[in-house]
């Protein structure tokens, strides 16, 4: 299974990679036949249930982004719900259409590190090779939102740095609107900051820039 291209490693990918296999599997006779429609049925009811339990935890997170009387304990337990499924690229579109990434970029503004970093973490699983949610949140000007955060060192600059990342990666817009907002100046300033993790990243970042022959000048 790990092995598979294209497949999650979690409990959705299984059903997936299970469901698509059924498809291609050469039937021996009648009762093999009747078995592989049985198997692709309870797979997809399996897949479908999964899908609607995770958008309904979504709605529900949502609703607690949106009280203004949720607490901060309240907010990081929600995001965390939001963090456990958000990688997958189907979960993460769905989580925008349903209106969730407004109350992600809302919360980078939050004065609480943890719930600003959930929320930037949250923002580059949802981006990662997802041109979409790039496209979504580089026109909701959330990168110069995230950039902020850069000189610091708490959780909040890796993640921010994290989110970026995504952000720019194999997406023109994104590295546009990076360059636009001095993100390559802030980005050097970073190589000063006391936080091993950060400094690492920061480098991968301007190694991969560094390749940009239109950058170089």
């Amino acid at each position: 299974m790990s092995a598979e291209k294209g497949y999650r490693s979690d409990l959705k990918g299984v059903l997936k990679f299970l469901l698509d296999h059924t498809k291609n599997e050469d039937a021996k006779g009648t009762t093999c036949q009747e078995m592989d429609i049985e198997k692709r049925q309870f797979l997809e009811s399996a897949l479908n249930t999964m899908t609607t339990d995770v958008m309904k935890e979504f709605q529900n997170a949502i609703s607690i982004l949106d009280d203004q009387e949720s607490t901060v304990t309240d907010k990081v337990n929600a995001l965390n719900i939001i963090r456990e499924s958000i990688d997958d690229i189907d979960f993460a579109n769905s989580f925008v259409k349903a209106g969730g990434s407004a109350y992600l970029i809302q919360n980078l503004n939050h004065t609480d590190c943890e719930i600003i970093s959930l929320a930037a973490y949250i923002i580059a699983e949802m981006s990662q090779n997802n041109p979409v949610c790039q496209k979504h949140f580089v026109d909701a000007k959330t990168i110069p939102a995230l950039i902020r955060y850069l000189n610091q060192s708490d959780e909040a600059a890796t993640s921010s740095l994290h989110a970026i990342s995504s952000l720019l990666q194999n997406f023109e817009p994104g590295l546009v609107e990076f360059v636009n907002v001095d993100g390559i100046q802030i980005l050097l300033t970073c190589l000063n900051v006391n936080n091993a993790k950060m400094f690492v990243r920061v480098c991968f970042l301007i190694g991969k820039l560094a390749e940009r022959q239109d950058l170089r000048a």
